[in-house]
């Protein structure tokens, strides 16, 4: 969202070593190449490449300032507009969400529905990107080629789901948004702390759709 507000889809970033070491989740980003937002935010819905994110946090203001120093502020933007939609639950220690050894960030299921809603309406070009199952970059002048499958098994198992995002740290345990359509009706789905995401997902969906 943060990255959104500030770039356009086709605004290129660079990508720093610091943010090609990053683990576990990757697109396997070499130190140096370019990638346009849109590529990026591909690898970040389709396989949660948390260095994608951390390219996306230390790039987006355009500030004259370190690396460093712009993600700091990328942060801050963060857990500003987290304050500004109402999500007082929640808190952003860095950009991927990962557990950190002493400042882990949170949020509830409430308050990623708030994010979730705001994101598709003003950004449904999201939509588009975390729908996709599978996505290939061919090589060009600027980086390498990338080759990249969702993780959402319900993109092609649930008729209706168009998205959104999976997720997992030893803390949270597995997570996952689900965004579905169906006969007019928009459900936004959140897990956290499941054991079995996808059956939860479908049996959250199918509560949903039969109440509306």
């Amino acid at each position: 969202l943060i990255a959104l507000e500030h770039k356009s889809l086709d605004d290129q970033y660079l990508v720093s070593e610091r943010a090609a070491q990053m683990e576990p989740d990757k697109m396997l980003l070499i130190a140096g190449e370019k990638l346009t937002l849109k590529e990026l935010l591909y690898g970040i819905f389709l396989i949660s490449a948390n260095d994608g994110a951390e390219v996306l946090a230390e790039g987006t203001t355009g500030s004259e300032q370190s690396s460093s120093a712009n993600r700091d502020e990328f942060i801050n933007l963060m857990n500003s507009k987290a304050g500004q939609l109402g999500m007082k639950n929640t808190y952003f220690a860095n950009p991927t969400g990962l557990d950190e050894d002493n400042n882990n960030s949170y949020s509830t299921a409430y308050d990623l529905a708030i994010l979730t809603r705001y994101l598709i309406r003003n950004y449904p070009e999201v939509v588009e990107i975390s729908q996709t199952p599978h996505i290939y970059f061919p090589i060009t002048q600027t980086h390498q080629d990338y080759d990249m499958y969702s993780g959402i098994n319900l993109l092609t198992t649930y008729p209706g789901v168009t998205g959104l995002k999976t997720g997992y740290t030893p803390e949270a345990g597995y997570t996952l948004i689900t965004l579905a359509r169906k006969n007019n009706h928009e459900v936004i789905g959140v897990l956290i702390g499941s054991e079995a995401r996808r059956d939860e997902a479908r049996e959250l969906l199918d509560y949903s759709f039969a109440n509306l």
